[in-house]
């Protein structure tokens, strides 16, 4: 007997629904200067509990013996639990605009979970039980791993462009054929007009600079305000120890500029700096957890649920 817990491929969907979900469409169905609240983004995760309740009741309720308290309890808890988690990471991780009402969205959770553990367990008695050993993990797991390490450097890059604080560029300080006057030592960003290459070579020299490569954003945020019709993406950036004027060219034909740094809040400013590899398996990591769940199970029990 043991209490009812999401597994890797609740989890995945319940990723899907609180974070993929309303970066994407937010950004398929609004215009490129819109920003995001935080508020109405966090309702995606709200709409994650009755589905993380229900996921994790039915294969709970299969297992042989399984207690109708401790399935339902703990499926309506595990609901609770990863809305926390998501409200933490619309405040922290990635911080949108505007104020998280809180309140807005934790109280409708405390119904929807338990609206989504009961059909769960109604479902779960009603499947007969396993008669074989898992293998849908060993197929479904590395589809998963693949879709996201693929979708991971896109969907932080969606959101480090909302949650970056407002960002008002003004055509920026030069760069390619003219040289960028920068106003202050410090860092700047090298801004992209057209589509640049994923690692572009960019290089900067000038006082106390000898032809020094510039870092390439991993994950780059996009759609920042260029201009009444288009908008620019952050493809690199550069430090300079002092003000004065800089060479700074980029091998590739695509217009650039360089502008002042984009002030991205939340921890999702440092992850879209990190290696391509580690985000790639960051993303691959609910595909994985979902393979390795599969193995554990397989030699835990002779008969385990279906995945």
């Amino acid at each position: 007997m043991r209490w009812a817990v999401p597994g890797p491929a609740a989890v995945t969907v319940w990723l899907l629904v609180t974070v993929v979900a309303p970066l994407v469409s937010f950004e398929f169905t609004h215009l490129w200067e819109e920003d995001q609240d935080a508020t109405p983004a966090a309702m995606w995760a709200l709409a994650s509990t009755p589905l993380v309740a229900f996921l994790t009741a039915v294969p709970a309720a299969r297992r042989p013996g399984a207690r109708a308290v401790l399935v339902l309890v703990g499926a309506t808890v595990s609901g609770w639990v990863l809305l926390a988690v998501a409200l933490a990471g619309w405040s922290w991780i990635v911080p949108l605009d505007g104020d998280l009402d809180v309140f807005a969205v934790a109280a409708p959770a405390a119904v929807l979970s338990v609206v989504g553990a009961l059909p769960g367990y109604g479902v779960g008695r009603l499947l007969p039980a396993p008669t074989r050993r898992p293998v849908l993990g060993y197929v479904l797991g590395p589809v998963v791993a693949v879709v996201g390490a693929v979708l991971a450097p896109y969907v932080l890059g969606l959101g480090a462009e909302d949650s970056t604080a407002t960002y008002p560029f003004t055509g920026g300080y030069g760069g390619g054929d003219e040289p960028a006057v920068l106003p202050a030592a410090g860092r700047y960003a090298i801004l992209g007009y057209d589509t640049a290459p994923l690692r572009p070579d960019c290089r900067v020299s000038g006082p106390g600079v000898g032809a020094r490569r510039a870092d390439p954003v991993t994950a780059r945020p996009a759609d920042y305000e260029g201009s009444a019709d288009s908008g620019v993406t952050w493809v690199a950036t550069f430090a300079v120890p002092e003000p004065g004027s800089y060479t700074v060219t980029c091998g590739g034909d695509w217009g650039f500029t360089v502008g002042d740094l984009p002030r991205v809040r939340g921890a999702v400013g440092s992850v879209i700096h990190w290696p391509l590899a580690v985000l790639l398996l960051l993303g691959a990591l609910p595909g994985l957890a979902i393979v390795a769940n599969t193995v554990r199970r397989r030699r835990r029990d002779p008969v385990p649920a279906t995945t």
